[in-house]
Formats: C-alpha cells, sequence, structure tokens
C-alpha cells in the first residue's frame, strides 16, 4: 500500500484503519508497515512524517 505525500491524506488513510470501537486492524496496518504493537506516539508520527515515522517515535 502506497503511503500517501499529503499529511491531510496520511490522517485520513490512518483513521480508515481503525474499527468502528477506535481499535487499529492489525492487518492494515501491516499493509503500510507499521509493527503490531508500534511505540508509543507512532500514529502522530505516521501523519507528520509518513514513511519515516519510526525514525521519530
Amino acid at each position: 500500500m502506497e503511503i500517501p505525500k499529503k499529511r491531510k491524506d496520511r490522517e485520513k488513510l490512518l483513521r480508515s484503519c481503525q474499527k468502528p470501537n477506535g481499535q487499529w486492524n492489525v492487518n492494515s496496518l501491516k499493509k503500510l508497515g507499521i509493527p503490531e504493537r508500534p511505540r508509543r506516539g507512532w500514529d502522530r508520527a505516521f501523519i507528520q512524517y509518513g514513511e519515516d515515522w519510526d525514525q521519530y517515535v
């Protein structure tokens, strides 16, 4: 799955990976290259930095 260049689009993509109860869909996150148990603050870093998010957590 390709990660969008624009911050708004990354946020929209990430929110689409959430279940209705707010939990993350692990299979969708794996397609984005996010491990099953990411470090705290990973979602904000993903939205801010895109593909290089793991360097900023």
